[in-house]
């Protein structure tokens, strides 16, 4: 398994797994939650940005799982120190996939993605 950042040959494989993802929240929380698209800007807009990125569980050529990320700079609060965060926007595995810690093997690149761009 190979965990890597998404490029715009796995738009296609993301767009199947970010509408697999939208069916479980209308099928769970339903007064939330509806069916969108996401299109080329969608993912473009994240490819081009400088403190968001998609990465992929890749397997055989496959995404079969992804987590959108995104470092953010913690509110201006005059009491608090300033910190950046990493903050996972959305995951999701392919149904078939989960329960193999693919999910587990996202989140902590996720942490280490957020480490390399001086998240605290």
């Amino acid at each position: 398994m190979l965990i890597r950042k998404a490029t715009i040959h796995d738009i296609d494989q993301l767009r199947h797994l970010y509408s697999e993802l939208e069916a479980d929240g209308v099928k769970y929380q339903p007064e939330h939650f509806v069916m969108g698209y996401r299109d080329d800007r969608f993912f473009d807009s994240i490819f081009e940005s400088s403190n968001e990125d998609i990465l992929v569980a890749e397997e055989n050529g496959t995404v079969i799982g992804f987590s959108h990320v995104m470092i953010l700079e913690q509110k201006k609060v005059a009491c608090l120190k300033p910190q950046t965060a990493v903050y996972i926007q959305d995951l999701d595995v392919l149904e078939s996939e989960r329960s193999k810690g693919i999910g587990t093997l996202l989140i902590d690149a996720s942490k280490e993605y957020g480490k390399s761009k001086g998240a605290d």
